[in-house]
């Protein structure tokens, strides 16, 4: 669904807290056949299927906290003025915390993933882009689920 996007989940985790930290180590992320990673400027990556993008993610480093699944949803719902999001599904554990959001808004629905995976002391945010379909948006958890240090993208 196009006209329902997610919002940023640097709000829910104060990503302008630009430190001046070491880089995050190299990045491996586990994608499906078919898809492919674009470098962002900003350190961060989005990934596809071959001319959209589905997952973004984006690295904070030396950021110790993990939020839990409901923080990232309590967070969306605080700063999406007229959506409405429901927790359809979460993942958590010591490294990994995910929620997947049902949102609807004027009769429209669609599936969104905000997420965290820690890999040493730094955090890696997860969020889906508008206009993901529900199977792109698990295949997108399943990703963010995984993500690894070293090794190429």
């Amino acid at each position: 669904m196009r006209g329902l996007g997610v919002a940023a989940l640097c709000v829910a985790l104060a990503c302008s807290n630009r430190s001046t930290h070491p880089p995050p180590p190299r990045l491996h992320v586990p994608l499906p056949a078919g898809w492919s990673v674009t470098p962002l400027n900003e350190g961060g990556l989005r990934a596809g299927p071959a001319g959209r993008a589905v997952l973004r993610v984006d690295a904070r480093p030396g950021t110790a906290a993990l939020p839990t699944p409901a923080d990232l949803a309590n967070e969306f719902s605080r700063n999406s003025q007229n959506i409405r999001s429901t927790i359809a599904s979460e993942i958590s554990d010591k490294d990994t915390s995910i929620s997947i959001l049902e949102l609807s808004k004027q009769g429209l629905r669609a599936r969104a993933l905000l997420g965290v995976r820690r890999l040493g002391a730094d955090l890696f945010l997860c969020s889906s882009e508008p206009g993901a379909s529900e199977e792109d948006v698990a295949a997108a958890a399943e990703a963010c689920k995984g993500l690894s240090a070293g090794g190429d993208t």
